[in-house]
């Protein structure tokens, strides 16, 4: 019953299109639906398990689904907040909790949600904490700031909770927006993990797909290089400037209240990553009905002319976004 729940969202989602529903709201209640769909695996793990929980906990997502930008196809990106209790008692505690991971896990594969090939799920101790221990993690990724503490703090900063006892997550979020804002030199080292990072858009305006020996000739890789520059930019900007949001459209319109970006930045920015969404989610499901797989490429010679020359000009606002982001953490030229 859940599988068939997360196979009605391509229907779902392209009635809505069909609408002239903005993109923004229809990954939005596609998240909302997977997230949906956490909370019922959650239940009916612990229905099935033997014994209740030891401890409250939360169950968290995290990269898409803590934006509230999930497309047809996300794997498993989830970790568990869990209460803090005695360390003698870890070994009983943890042992519950481990169960419960490898079951709510399997569940989640089993309808529709593939599992992590990064293994960022709460089956990996790394994304298995007690509430102390989240805090503390933070504290030491903004601290060392090597390449592996990057990489997991930038996994991490998008997280948010979808069963179990979600308030055990505010400390950590709260914990994320007043360290990071204080932390100039851990966000420049984020920065410089997503530097060289460009859109599609190549010179004189041409818009760059991949090459043959990919197996995806004629295409970009949407994700790559349209949505993520502006999910890690606005991140990164929203980090410094004390903002708590997740999605990458709250944190643009808080930046606008703020000052950090002016009004009609923010516009087009929201614009340019709408257009994207649009232009991959509308493939997606195009393929899906087709009977192809659900990918992340697009292929620009498939669209029409007013949405390539839409694409094209959301790549520059992207471009220059990515660019003004190097300068202001880095002090690199545009």
């Amino acid at each position: 019953a859940l599988r068939a729940v997360k196979g009605a969202e391509v229907e779902i989602a392209a009635s809505l299109l069909a609408d002239n529903v903005p993109v923004g709201d229809v990954l939005d209640l596609i998240t909302d639906v997977n997230n949906d769909l956490y909370r019922r695996v959650t239940q009916a793990v612990l229905a099935d398990l033997d014994t209740p929980p030891p401890v409250p906990f939360a169950v968290i997502v995290m990269g898409s689904g803590g934006r509230g930008e999930n497309f047809l196809s996300p794997d498993q990106d989830n970790g568990l907040v869990i209460a803090d209790y005695p360390d003698a008692e870890h070994d009983l505690i943890d042992g519950w909790f481990i169960e419960f991971s490898v079951r709510m896990t399997a569940r989640m594969d089993a309808i529709g949600f593939p599992y992590c090939t990064g293994h960022v799920m709460a089956t990996n101790p790394l994304w298995r904490k007690t509430q102390s221990q989240w805090q503390e993690q933070l504290g030491i990724w903004a601290r060392r700031r090597g390449m592996a503490a990057l990489l997991l703090a930038d996994i991490f900063f998008d997280f948010v909770p979808v069963a179990g006892a979600e308030e055990l997550a505010r400390p950590v979020r709260d914990r994320i927006t007043a360290i990071m804002a204080d932390a100039p030199l851990f966000l420049n080292g984020l920065q410089q993990q997503h530097d060289g990072t460009r859109s599609a858009l190549g010179l004189f305006g041409r818009i760059r797909t991949a090459r043959a020996n990919t197996g995806h000739a004629g295409e970009i890789e949407m994700k790559r290089y349209a949505i993520q520059p502006v999910v890690a930019a606005v991140r990164l900007l929203a980090l410094a400037s004390g903002v708590s949001a997740t999605g990458t459209r709250g944190r643009v319109q808080a930046l606008a209240e703020k000052g950090v970006v002016k009004p009609d930045d923010a516009e087009d920015i929201l614009n340019a990553f709408g257009v994207v969404c649009d232009i991959l989610l509308r493939r997606q499901i195009e393929g899906f009905k087709a009977g192809e797989p659900v990918t992340n490429y697009v292929a620009p010679a498939s669209l029409r002319r007013s949405s390539k020359r839409d694409l094209r000009n959301a790549l520059r606002v992207i471009d220059l976004l990515t660019a003004r982001v190097r300068a202001e953490f880095t002090g690199g030229t545009l």
